[in-house]
């Protein structure tokens, strides 16, 4: 371990645990000296924030893998991460984004005795014809960001950036503020 790599090393942690999405997505977007994997790992993590349809990344492909035939929660799994570059998720991790896809309010999946299976919902939210979000409250921490229904960054695939949560009424920046 080098001195260089070290202080690569702490500059990457202070961006992960940072509470700005935007110091995360900075770590993404650069090589660390003597970490070599770091920058695509940091990318795969602002995947992790949620998509324009509500899911983070983790989340669609556990869908996917739904969408291909009933199946219970080892072979979800293993079909998940098939679509993965670098394994990474254990499967009791995996197994608790399964518990909140079934969250009773806005269930994306239904656990039925032959396996888990799309809900209405869940369908169309994977054809992109709705927000889960527009039905499930979010509470989920990706490092030091704290993602809740008043904070909801969004992970924009195509153009590979974060998006910031939208002003909410009354705040800064709000054209209607003073209206």
């Amino acid at each position: 371990m080098t001195p260089a790599t070290s202080k690569s090393a702490r500059r990457a942690w202070q961006r992960f645990t940072s509470s700005s999405s935007d110091d995360l997505l900075a770590a993404a977007r650069e090589d660390a000296i003597g970490l070599p994997f770091l920058r695509s790992a940091m990318k795969r993590l602002c995947e992790e924030y949620p998509g324009r349809d509500g899911l983070s990344r983790s989340q669609r492909q556990a869908l996917s893998a739904a969408a291909q035939g009933p199946a219970a929660a080892e072979e979800l799994y293993g079909r998940a991460q098939a679509r993965e570059e670098a394994q990474f998720q254990g499967d009791s991790a995996f197994a608790r984004m399964l518990d909140d896809l079934r969250d009773s309010r806005a269930p994306l999946l239904s656990s039925q005795p032959h396996g888990f299976e799309l809900t209405l919902l869940g369908r169309s939210v994977l054809a992109g014809d709705a927000d889960w979000l527009a039905h499930h409250r979010i509470d989920r921490w990706i490092g030091g960001v704290h993602l809740t229904p008043d904070c909801v960054v969004r992970w924009d695939d195509e153009a590979a950036t974060l998006l910031p949560a939208p002003a909410k009424a009354g705040t800064v920046g709000d054209a209607n503020a003073n209206e």
